[in-house]
């Protein structure tokens, strides 16, 4: 039996494929994977990103033999397409302006102790954002034991009277989202905003 008799061994048919020679088709072939091969990486960032959203502010009491912990914290998830790696969240202002003698500085991870960390498609995780030991006493910022604490008070201590507070949050390269909170010091308690 004689394969001529199958149309796609016709060489007019081989040669071109909707009239384009099969040779170009290669060219342009190769010329698409070598781009990928080289660009893969920042098309796949700008296509597929991480994104960190608020869930939901919390406050925690931890108690133990003589003080009393009040932590206010912020749960947040990536809600992005992959995972966020290295994350890294900073109080950036208060009360929705910078503060003259205010830098921002990362937070803390609950339980982390750390500055950054990663974060899975939608895991949920913890920041802790306030503490303070006594009940009537006043909040200080948590910052990352990674960072250590500065001696400006406004860096330490969190003046309830400013209300707003705005964090950032960071991966490896770029900026993954920021969240407003407020705080209510009727409730004793953070709000998104």
């Amino acid at each position: 039996m004689s394969f001529n008799h199958f149309p796609f061994h016709d060489p007019k048919i081989v040669d071109s494929i909707f009239g384009i020679s099969a040779s170009l088709l290669g060219v342009i072939g190769t010329l698409i994977l070598g781009i990928l091969a080289i660009f893969g990486d920042q098309i796949r960032k700008i296509i597929l990103k991480p994104k960190i959203k608020g869930v939901e502010p919390i406050r925690t009491f931890q108690e133990n033999e003589t003080q009393i912990h009040i932590y206010q914290r912020l749960i947040v998830k990536n809600i992005g397409s992959v995972s966020a790696k290295e994350v890294r969240v900073l109080l950036t202002y208060l009360d929705g302006s910078k503060t003259e003698n205010f830098i921002p500085f990362p937070l803390n991870w609950t339980h982390w102790n750390k500055t950054t960390r990663d974060i899975s498609r939608n895991e949920p995780v913890y920041i802790d954002v306030l503490s303070k030991t006594d009940i009537g006493g006043p909040y200080k910022f948590c910052y990352s034991q990674e960072v250590g604490i500065p001696w400006e008070p406004d860096l330490i201590n969190f003046d309830t009277a400013k209300g707003n507070l705005r964090l950032e949050f960071y991966e490896r390269d770029n900026k993954v989202g920021s969240i407003i909170l407020n705080y209510s010091k009727k409730e004793d308690k953070l709000f998104i905003v």
